[in-house]
């Protein structure tokens, strides 16, 4: 049986492989390596794509670094244990087993924090993180697509119930 060696790939990712003949999924020693390669280039790939807080991600969206949260509905938990983070850059889910694969998602940083430094990155879809998130602004938390709209400008369906 082969030994087990690992790289880096240019997304930051460690990729393992079996030594002896540099296979993440090698019939002859039995070694499979591809689901946990797999969710390694992803969360690299989500890595990488975070930007520095208050960078501008484009017309209509977010700015990295905009404190999140998304409410728990489940009415389980009590207190409600709700999801928060802040946003980190945007991309086009690229993962076949996701839900979201093909969608342009917000790259949300949240977990624990070690200092500002948080431990975990997700992707949520950028209309769903507007019509079902939360902003957090002067302290308040506020209807994410009620933010969007006053930031970018758009007046368009001018909403009474926000």
């Amino acid at each position: 049986m082969s030994g087990v060696s690992t790289f880096i790939n240019q997304d930051g990712a460690t990729i393992f492989v079996c030594t002896d003949h540099g296979e993440q999924s090698c019939p002859f020693c039995c070694l499979m390596f591809s689901e946990i390669n797999n969710e390694a280039r992803q969360e690299a790939r989500k890595r990488k794509a975070i930007k520095p807080p208050q960078t501008p991600l484009g017309e209509g969206l977010l700015i990295s670094g905009t404190e999140v949260r998304m409410l728990d509905r489940s009415g389980e938990n009590v207190p409600p244990n709700h999801l928060e983070g802040r946003i980190g850059g945007v991309l086009t889910e690229k993962d076949e087993e996701s839900d979201f694969d093909g969608m342009e998602c917000y790259v949300v940083e949240y977990g624990r924090r070690n200092g500002e430094v948080m431990t975990q990155v997700m992707t949520y879809p950028v209309e769903w993180v507007h019509e079902e998130w939360q902003v957090k602004t002067n302290g308040q938390w506020v209807s994410a697509m009620k933010y969007v709209k006053l930031f970018s400008g758009d007046d368009s369906d001018n909403d009474d119930d926000m």
